[in-house]
């Protein structure tokens, strides 16, 4: 059986062949820029998580990347006060 992996635009994953029954192995996570990988689907919309240690391959599948934006947040500083100095605005990501 082959299990395909669709990363949805993040790095390639290379396809598995397992016999019928057996347990894919999990892949190294895939890498996407500003975004985090949160598992992989058996649904492209990301609802029906596979399971690698209790899913078995019964069939040829291909299991979907899901990825959630990288939350950011903004630092700002309390010059208590003082009207001299300086800081610059920044922006960071998790």
């Amino acid at each position: 059986m082959n299990v395909n992996f669709d990363t949805r635009g993040g790095s390639a994953i290379a396809k598995q062949i397992v016999q019928y029954g057996a347990f894919a192995s999990s892949p190294t996570a895939p890498i996407k820029t500003d975004l985090t990988f949160t598992g992989w689907f058996k649904d492209s919309s990301g609802t029906q998580a596979w399971i690698f240690t209790r899913d078995s391959v019964l069939s040829d599948l291909t299991l979907y990347a899901k990825w959630t934006t990288k939350p950011t947040f903004a630092v700002l500083y309390d010059a208590n006060g003082s009207t001299s100095g300086a800081f610059t605005e920044q922006c960071h990501q998790l």
